[in-house]
């Protein structure tokens, strides 16, 4: 009869001390960013729709801005300010740690790609000229390659000065869809800040269907000097672009010409736990 009753008893003060433990205990969120082997190595051939190949030399963004907020309303932010990384190197690259967190729900997660000002810094990844060029210029990516077709080659050298604010974040990993993340009682939670380098090559700026061209940028190339600059995609209307050649869907921008569409694809850039996504507005 004593030895039901302790066995019994057991599991029910397990329980209440499970309980009590998760609701006073603490954790951390360990951010970091990553670009995946489509930055670090390639975008294969494979990925287009008309066969061409993208390799980055350099791939430079600014992360900042990280904050937190829980489901009970309490807010928490990575202290580091903006920083740029050059996710051409190989990473995951340490963001930061944000400490002392309440076990639990922190639904709401976000970060920003901003632009980089003379408070930046720079990551280890990235040379002081590197860093000083993005400060001078104000620009929140700056991305440089070549793409080759098997028989022409193009490279480019992209600046861009488009900052975006990538907040409410979702991650989509294991099959469902969870708002922001989950810090564990006395453990660490691990937060990946991931870009998208396949984005800038995108067709459309909404569509979950999208698909990869680079023939319509290369024949942007009027001089034919081999590099493609953004003024030379500037001078490509959207509407001269054959639509048996593929179209390019604006979704409900103001957006007209091909340099312009390749800007607002710095906007779709930030992603969340690898395939995660989040609410996206520019600065």
């Amino acid at each position: 009869m004593n030895d039901m009753t302790d066995r019994t008893a057991l599991p029910l003060l397990t329980i209440l001390f499970a309980v009590g433990c998760t609701g006073g205990g603490e954790g951390e969120a360990r951010f970091e960013t990553w670009g995946e082997e489509y930055i670090e190595q390639e975008i294969p051939a494979a990925e287009f729709e008309d066969g061409w190949t993208v390799t980055y030399d350099k791939f430079l963004v600014v992360i900042g801005d990280v904050t937190l907020a829980h489901a009970d309303g309490d807010q928490a932010s990575l202290p580091d300010g903006p920083r740029v990384y050059d996710l051409n190197t190989t990473g995951p690259h340490d963001v930061g740690v944000v400490g002392a967190l309440a076990a639990g729900d922190w639904t709401t997660v976000g970060y920003a790609t901003p632009a980089a000002t003379g408070s930046t810094t720079a990551h280890a990844s990235v040379s002081e000229a590197e860093l000083q060029m993005m400060r001078d210029q104000g620009y929140s990516v700056f991305a440089s390659g070549s793409a080759t077709d098997g028989t022409t080659t193009k490279s480019f050298a992209w600046g861009f000065a488009e900052p975006a604010t990538y907040a409410r974040c979702v991650d989509v990993g294991g099959g469902q869809e969870i708002d922001g993340i989950v810090v564990p009682d006395g453990g660490v939670v691990s937060v990946q800040l991931t870009i998208h380098g396949d984005h800038l090559f995108y067709d459309d700026l909404q569509s979950s269907a999208a698909g990869l061209r680079f023939a319509h940028i290369a024949a942007a190339d009027t001089n034919d000097d081999g590099e493609v600059t953004l003024a030379e995609l500037d001078a490509v209307d959207l509407s001269s672009i054959p639509t048996s050649e593929g179209t390019y869907g604006v979704a409900a921008t103001s957006v007209t010409t091909l340099g312009g569409f390749v800007r607002a694809s710095t906007r779709t850039l930030g992603h969340f736990n690898g395939e995660g996504h989040c609410d996206v507005s520019g600065e």
